[in-house]
């Protein structure tokens, strides 16, 4: 009797976590746009924090992006890195987006393949270029239109 309690139980975990996965929220570049104003509008460093563990709680949708470059990857858990640009409001944004779908990114071509990403957001940072901030994806899935 007990066995089939623990098994009930892991059972049960077991779909909450992955439905925790599967379920986050889909944003898009306009929304990632708004929070990333409300994080460099405000001081008190709380509430950057918020809003920063509510962006990593959300998958990141961006459709028909220009490929700028494929590279190696510095972050540790990939082999590589697909570089795209996209402007909203007059203002630039640069993608560094991580996959590990190598077939896919075989067959991109800088300057030329224009995809679709969808991916778990990863972070904004700023470096001193003509970009208003730069967007990490990370375990994106990339299609190429």
């Amino acid at each position: 009797m007990n066995y089939l309690k623990l098994k009930s139980a892991i059972i049960l975990l077991l779909i909450t976590l992955l439905s925790c996965a599967i379920f986050k929220e889909t944003v898009q570049l306009p929304y990632l746009m708004e929070r990333k104003q409300e994080m460099d509008a405000t001081e008190n460093p709380a509430k950057r924090q918020i809003i920063r563990d509510d962006l990593n709680n959300k998958i990141v949708e961006i459709n028909d992006l220009l490929v700028k470059n494929i590279t190696n990857s510095t972050v540790i858990d990939y082999d590589y890195c697909v570089i795209a640009d996209a402007e909203i409001d007059g203002k630039l944004v640069e993608f560094y987006i991580y996959s590990k779908d190598i077939i896919t990114l075989s067959k991109l071509k800088k300057g030329e393949s224009r995809i679709n990403v969808r991916g778990k957001f990863g972070r904004f940072f700023t470096m001193l270029d003509d970009y208003y901030t730069k967007i990490e994806v990370l375990n994106a899935s990339i299609k190429i239109n």
